[in-house]
C-alpha cells in the first residue's frame, strides 16, 4: 500500500458543500473522494492521449489512401476499400480478431 501524504487545500464554500454531500452519499471520506477525483482526472488524460494517437494514425492512413487514388475519374485501376474492409483491418490491428475475416 502506498504511503498517504497529508495535504491542505483551499476550496470555495460551494465546492465544500458539494464535497461534503457527495462524500456522505458515497460513504467515503472527503479525502478519499478527492483522491478519486484525481485518479479519474489521470484516466481522462490517458484516454485523451489514446484518442489523439488513434486520430493521428487514422489521419495518416487516410492520407496514404488518398495518395494512391487515381489522378482522373476515368482511371478505375484503384479500388477504394469498403467500410467493412477498413473496419476489419482496424479490428486486426487492435488484436481483437485474427487473420482475414
Amino acid at each position: 500500500m502506498t504511503q498517504k501524504i497529508k495535504k491542505e487545500i483551499y476550496i470555495d464554500s460551494e465546492q465544500d458543500e458539494r464535497l461534503k454531500k457527495l462524500s456522505k452519499l458515497l460513504g467515503v471520506s472527503e479525502g478519499e473522494l478527492a483522491g478519486m477525483v484525481e485518479r479519474s482526472h489521470d484516466v481522462r488524460e490517458e484516454w485523451a492521449d489514446a484518442r489523439s494517437r488513434l486520430n493521428h494514425e487514422s489521419w495518416i492512413k487516410a492520407c496514404a489512401i488518398m495518395e494512391n487514388l487515381p489522378a482522373t475519374a476515368e482511371d478505375t485501376s484503384y479500388k477504394l476499400p469498403s467500410r467493412e474492409e477498413l473496419y476489419d483491418e482496424v479490428m486486426r490491428e487492435r488484436g481483437l480478431v485474427e487473420g482475414p475475416l
